[in-house]
């Protein structure tokens, strides 16, 4: 609808932007070329954590960091990373070179980070594996997020008690 936030239509195509689904997103208007996706989930992504699940976020610049950060108490941070893909995203590709260089660089400026989520469309069969193998590795909790599930839990809390931060 034309009343909607932009924010708000991005939400309404989040899995078509997590599973890349070039054509349908072209033809709905919401990109114009393909560069566009990955953008455009990261902020879908940062709108549900933050607007739709009232969390407090970290605003970052730059290229070589995670796409969002959830401040916690106690300087304690909780890292996401989006990862759009037409298929199944295989987590030993980007765990141990992208994700440990985020967890040191937050440890080295004296933050906690207690977790950090990977929001995708799906995962492999080995991903699970990677992460609690990373996780006893690192003491970082790692959580799988499929796109559609985070989508329906701000879906959900907004209908619950959108007006508290999700806890």
């Amino acid at each position: 609808p034309e009343t909607s936030s932009p924010e708000t239509r991005l939400i309404e195509y989040y899995g078509d932007l997590a599973h890349r689904r070039y054509d349908l997103l072209r033809e709905a208007g919401v990109i114009t070329k393909q560069e566009d996706v990955e953008h455009l989930f990261e902020k879908a992504t940062t709108h549900l954590f933050g607007a739709l699940l009232g969390l407090k976020l970290r605003t970052l610049r730059g290229t070589a960091r995670a796409d969002g950060y959830i401040e916690l108490d106690d300087n304690q941070l909780l890292i996401w990373d989006c990862k759009s893909k037409e298929s199944d995203v295989k987590l030993g590709e980007h765990l141990y070179k992208q994700f440990r260089r985020y967890i040191r660089s937050e440890s080295s400026k004296g933050a906690e980070v207690l977790g950090f989520i990977v929001v995708a469309p799906s995962f492999s069969a080995e991903s699970e594996a990677i992460a609690l193998a990373f996780e006893r590795e690192h003491s970082v909790k790692i959580c799988l997020l499929e796109a559609e599930a985070l989508k329906a839990a701000a879906e959900s809390w907004q209908k619950h008690d959108g007006a508290a931060p999700f806890p």
